[in-house]
């Protein structure tokens, strides 16, 4: 439902309308888009906020601010799932993000 209110200020007509926040970003950016002549994608998340698919024992440790020898002692018990590479052991960053649950849960 639209509701608009009209007020003058300085003879310049102001109008104020409630819309829906969806509603008011998708005017907005048909607006852009048709004043500019292109078309607006949706963002990408940038880099830094998309997470790695894997992490190593020093990252993961840093990432549920643990000391190594702990970290290896909660993969060794099941708390943590590692994942051995060749040489090295990695974490997926959905099963750090599991053990960082359980210790909250835990209280550990």
């Amino acid at each position: 439902m639209l509701d608009t209110k009209n007020f003058t200020n300085r003879s310049q007509k102001q109008v104020f309308t409630n819309f829906e926040e969806q509603e008011l970003r998708d005017l907005i950016k048909e607006c852009i888009e048709s004043t500019l002549g292109v078309t607006l994608s949706q963002p990408t998340p940038s880099p830094a906020t998309t997470p790695k698919p894997y992490y190593t024992r020093n990252e993961t440790a840093t990432l549920l601010h643990l000391s190594l020898p702990t970290l290896g002692k909660m993969t060794k018990e099941g708390k943590i799932k590692g994942h051995r590479l060749g040489g090295k052991v990695l974490y997926k960053f959905t099963d750090i993000e599991y053990a960082l649950k359980e210790m909250r849960v835990r209280g550990n």
